[in-house]
């Protein structure tokens, strides 16, 4: 039952992140296996304890304090699993799977922003936008997307934020006629940016009469940069405090 309770689970979060290879190349995937194993384990450590349990109550009068000892510690290795379990699963919910589209949320206020936002301006097909953020640092932030035309016909607008420089998740977000055309402008909260150094933010988006050609802006946030396993880590340095600025 536990092997197809992992199986099937596995299907679905290859399905989720998009593909076998975000499995352990996702935060989200590789805390998913992480919690898997240790699920596993504490099926494996349950089945065991049930079995000693069982033999050592039809001996309960019998049962030796050294006999006591290893079932108290077996019964509480199993606890131990267990918390480790719900540990993973708190620290999934605190993460994006790669996969997974960021909703946009309507407000009717602008939040103040860090520097100049990202401009993105297509001649040929009358596009015109900006990016910005409530943040230049690595951390919480929210994104506020600007388009100012064409917003009567605009279909959709899809937009990535993605690491250059560090080994993180990204984010993939995708708007709506829905969420634009009334005031052209929409936030999206709560994301979170787990290295600094430079992120690449791509759009595209189609109208009612074509398509809008991909674009793309850099910007860079402070803070350290997460490396890939086994990547030698540079020395530090020192990045201004305001550094979110057109490519």
């Amino acid at each position: 039952a536990l092997l197809a309770v992992g199986a099937s689970g596995l299907v679905q979060v290859i399905r989720l992140l998009g593909g076998p290879s975000e499995v352990m190349g996702s935060t989200w995937g590789r805390l998913w296996t992480l919690k898997f194993v240790v699920a596993a384990l504490m099926a494996k450590v349950a089945t065991d304890n049930r079995h000693v349990v069982g033999g050592k109550l039809a001996r309960r009068n019998r049962l030796t304090d050294r006999a006591a000892y290893r079932l108290g510690r077996a019964i509480g290795g199993e606890a131990r699993l267990g918390i480790v379990a719900v540990v993973l699963s708190a620290m999934m919910m605190g993460a994006t799977p790669s996969g997974v589209v960021v909703a946009a949320q309507p407000f009717t206020s602008i939040p103040t922003l860090v520097d100049p936002p990202l401009l993105f301006v297509n001649e040929t097909s009358g596009f015109d936008a900006t990016i910005g953020f409530t943040s230049a640092a690595a951390g919480l932030n929210t994104a506020v997307v600007v388009v100012r035309k064409p917003l009567n016909t605009l279909r959709e607008l899809n937009v990535q934020i993605l690491p250059v420089d560090g080994y993180t998740d990204g984010y993939q977000i995708r708007l709506t006629d829905d969420d634009l055309r009334r005031s052209g402008t929409v936030k999206i909260p709560g994301m979170r940016f787990n290295s600094g150094g430079r992120w690449v933010v791509i759009i595209d988006g189609a109208t009612q009469t074509g398509t809008i050609a991909e674009m793309k802006q850099i910007m860079e946030l402070s803070g350290d940069v997460v490396p890939a396993p086994g990547a030698a880590v540079a020395p530090a340095t020192t990045v201004p405090a305001t550094t979110v600025a057109p490519g």
